[in-house]
């Protein structure tokens, strides 16, 4: 289990995103909190390269545009909002099972660390614009054309 995969959760159950070194450390937890983090880290999995760019991928949130997002098997990517015409580019990887994108247009760079969800295809993401955390997204696999 990494800080990310803390980070989702907390921001999952406690409904707050904190950054990496905001985060409570794992002895501060309740035993509660343990018992359901250990929970919600078990029906996380690995996203494996051959998936990343086989198919569209969808980023939604609370507060924000619904943004398609497109991987190469080369590392490029793509983003473009559905309902606008905002398009960004930028490139993905995959370390240790966690899918990073970064996208980015004249002003904004937008990162994206996505844990693999192993119940269904809408995975779990941090935001972060400009290096700095921003929230909890959602990114969805979607059907390939």
């Amino acid at each position: 289990m990494t800080l990310l995969h803390l980070q989702l959760f907390w921001g999952e159950s406690q409904q707050t995103f904190l950054g990496l070194d905001e985060l409570p450390e794992l002895a501060e937890l309740s035993l509660r909190q343990k018992s359901d983090l250990h929970a919600w880290y078990s029906t996380r999995r690995k996203i494996l390269k051959h998936e990343a760019h086989s198919q569209p991928w969808v980023k939604v949130a609370a507060a924000s545009e619904a943004i398609e997002i497109a991987l190469t098997p080369s590392g490029s990517a793509t983003a473009q909002c559905l309902f606008g015409t905002g398009i960004s580019a930028g490139s993905w990887n995959i370390q240790d099972g966690v899918l990073f994108i970064q996208l980015q247009d004249e002003q904004t760079l937008w990162e994206y660390r996505v844990v693999g969800n192993a119940l269904s295809n809408i995975h779990s993401a941090a935001e972060y614009i400009n290096g700095k955390p921003h929230g909890m997204v959602k990114l969805i696999q979607v059907k390939p054309r």
